[in-house]
């Protein structure tokens, strides 16, 4: 026999996973959004000003995408933040980039 309140503990630890759950999407949309609208700025200027950020960029925007079950074009973000990060000087944001695009690609794999 179930203790008193043992189930009004299982619907309200239910209740606040499924809460949590749609915040959490909600917030991977907001994020996909401001990564998208970043890019969009970032192609406004003069590439040759900005071409060391895209890598970061595309890592960014790729794992938005991740986040919100798009996995393809998250692979093909990560991608090119791969490619990008290659040409870029070292340092420790070159690795951060390479790192990340490395195991975004993994974690989306077909």
């Amino acid at each position: 026999m179930d203790k008193p309140g043992a189930r009004a503990r299982t619907l309200t630890s239910a209740a606040l996973q499924l809460t949590t759950s749609r915040e959490l999407r909600r917030r991977s949309q907001e994020r996909l959004r401001w990564n998208q609208e970043v890019l969009r700025y970032a192609g406004e200027v003069d590439r040759e000003k900005v071409w060391t950020f895209y890598p970061s960029l595309y890592l960014n925007v790729g794992k938005s995408h991740e986040d919100v079950g798009a996995k393809q074009e998250a692979r093909r973000l990560y991608q090119l933040a791969a490619d990008g990060a290659a040409v870029l000087p070292e340092g420790k944001l070159t690795d951060t980039v390479r790192r990340g695009a490395a195991e975004g690609l993994k974690r989306t794999m077909e």
